[in-house]
């Protein structure tokens, strides 16, 4: 979670990981695609418009689920790409934010040949006829890929881009089309809060306290709500498109609080929630805002009482000098 700069005011706060897949300098993990993590939730085909070959990209319903969201823990990711052609796999390819990170099969992912047109032969005879064995029998019609949960295990925005080309050369890339992207966000840190110039057991002297808050995440802040005086609705809300406003204006979310003549005791709760679902919560237990005592004077049987008590003062003045 950053800090003030991302400006959380009444109007709102932004975030500084908005989370869009672009930009590295907002932490927020983009690795490609403008719609961020944000999108449609599962790819399942994509015709090659050179060629007219169909390609199928299909996730795992447990990958699907995490797709183009934030979490606060991955599951395992399965993918599956098949071809009516025989192809082959050429790169499995992982961003965290926008650095790539190394991969390594058997390691940090695992394949497994769906329909394959390789001969089912025992070792001995595949080692004896490698040599002699076409291409097109090597390679695979469908192929699943699988990677551990153990790559997603740090905080960021993750990408992965499958690579294939078939027999005839015609290639593959799941990169290629916001549809087939892979794409969603690891955030297990709660956002950060603050409310500014509010102490407990203090007293105010002003007509109108004026108590400002901010908030922020590492990747996408959600929401800001400040509670007043225990009541169980907020006093004040900021979903994330106000929250991105307020910091593109550079303003801070903030609320009014109205001094008073008696000793009313006021409470103040702020609640930030970032996409994930990680929740921040900073409370002041105790709080005063009295007008200050000049105000009261100004108040009209206040004024009306001063004003009688300083004519007659005067009367008995001149009186007392004759």
């Amino acid at each position: 979670a950053r800090g003030e700069e991302n400006g959380i005011t009444q109007a709102d706060n932004a975030e500084n990981g908005t989370a869009q897949e672009d930009s590295a300098e907002n932490g927020t993990a983009q690795a490609g695609s403008e719609e961020g993590v944000n999108g449609s939730t599962q790819a399942d085909s994509a015709e090659s418009e050179s060629t007219g070959e169909q390609w199928t990209f299909t996730m795992s319903p447990e990958t699907a689920a995490i797709n183009r969201k934030y979490v606060t823990k991955a599951s395992d990711v399965t993918v599956t790409v098949g071809n009516a052609r025989p192809f082959e796999l050429e790169s499995i390819r992982l961003y965290r934010n926008t650095q790539e990170v190394p991969l390594t099969e058997n390691i940090h992912y695992s394949l497994k040949n769906g329909d394959s047109s390789q001969k089912t032969e025992d070792s001995a005879q595949k080692t004896e006829d490698s040599a002699q064995t076409p291409e097109t029998e090597k390679k695979n019609s469908v192929l699943t890929v699988m990677l551990p949960a153990e790559n997603f295990a740090q905080d960021g925005v993750y990408r992965l881009v499958f690579n294939c080309r078939d027999v005839d050369g015609h290639e593959f890339s799941s990169g290629d089309q916001v549809e087939h992207t892979l794409n969603f966000g690891v955030d297990s840190t709660p956002p950060t809060a603050e409310i500014r110039d509010l102490a407990e057991n203090t007293v105010y002297h002003e007509t109108v306290k004026n108590i400002a808050v901010s908030a922020d995440d590492n990747l996408k802040l959600m929401s800001l709500q400040i509670f007043l005086d225990g009541q169980p609705a907020p006093t004040a809300a900021w979903d994330k498109e106000a929250l991105e406003e307020m910091k593109k204006q550079g303003k801070l979310c903030a609320v009014q609080v109205v001094g008073d003549r008696e000793k009313k005791t006021h409470t103040f709760r702020l609640v930030a929630q970032d996409e994930a679902g990680n929740v921040t919560e900073k409370q002041i237990g105790t709080f005063y805002v009295r007008t200050p005592f000049w105000r009261y004077l100004l108040w009209p049987g206040i004024l009306a009482a001063v004003t009688g008590a300083a004519t007659g003062i005067i009367f008995v003045l001149k009186r007392h000098r004759r």
